[in-house]
């Protein structure tokens, strides 16, 4: 009975084809290629083999079979973009799996920031950063951050940010779509953010409580259902109630919370 380690380089090479993909979404520590390598003598230098050739085709990069300095497999996967083959060390600003030069990211991977796709798109940071306790079976939607004169910048994946859009305005009604009420949907969900004492961060892409609410009675916003924790979760479970019935929710649970760190 044949096994994956007896078959014919070639056709594991073809097989390795289909795990390579640029877009796995795994830190490159763990990139399948990687973690195959990691399996086996037999695999390591199946691996080895595989991305030596890679780089002979596409970044006209002839390495030696064996070499002290470094791998073909890291020079591969870590040191040249997947995009255009150019030498790279640069991450993508989307997947930090993926080696990608920045004219690559730019031209391949539309962005908006997190500024415009709340203008723009009249979506809220709930209805972006998902799952959360508003939308607690979206999935999340590829983002990351992005220097700019000299802090950074929150960016989404244009494709993804327009799926979201469709799919949470065509829950709306035809007059809540409207310009002025998409406005007042995205004030209401801040104001809902800030009863949970929420807030997301973009670097680490998880939801946490709020630094200035680990004190009680420490913030006064000037709303008499901030004061206590109690008024808190009372205002955020009606807020909450208000906002599935508006998209016709089904199925959510009012106890799914946001996890916290």
């Amino acid at each position: 009975m044949s096994t994956l380690d007896t078959l014919p380089l070639e056709i594991i090479f073809h097989i390795f084809d289909f795990i390579s993909s640029p877009h796995d979404p795994s830190s490159s520590a763990s990139h399948p290629l990687n973690s195959l390598a990691a399996t086996s003598k037999h695999f390591d230098s199946a691996v080895e083999e595989y991305t030596r050739a890679l780089l002979k085709q596409h970044a006209n990069f002839a390495p030696q079979k064996k070499s002290k300095i470094y791998t073909s497999r890291k020079k591969w996967l870590a040191e040249t973009c997947q995009l255009c083959y150019k030498k790279s060390k640069r991450r993508s600003t989307l997947w930090s799996s993926l080696t990608c030069c920045l004219a690559c990211d730019k031209k391949y991977f539309p962005k908006v920031t997190m500024t415009n796709a709340i203008k723009q798109y009249g979506l809220s940071k709930l209805d972006i950063f998902t799952p959360n306790r508003l939308h607690p079976t979206l999935p999340p939607l590829a983002h990351g951050e992005y220097p700019v004169m000299g802090g950074v910048a929150t960016m989404i994946y244009e494709p993804d940010l327009i799926a979201r859009r469709d799919h949470i305005h065509g829950q709306l009604s035809a007059m809540d779509r409207a310009d002025a009420h998409l406005r007042k949907r995205v004030r209401r969900h801040d104001t809902l953010m800030a009863h949970m004492e929420a807030a997301y961060s973009t670097a680490r892409k998880i939801w946490y409580r709020s630094p200035r609410f680990q004190k009680e009675g420490e913030v006064k916003l000037g709303r008499a259902s901030m004061e206590t924790r109690e008024s808190r979760d009372e205002f955020v479970r009606k807020g909450l109630a208000h906002e599935r019935a508006a998209i016709r929710m089904k199925g959510a649970s009012e106890e799914t919370a946001i996890e916290l760190d």
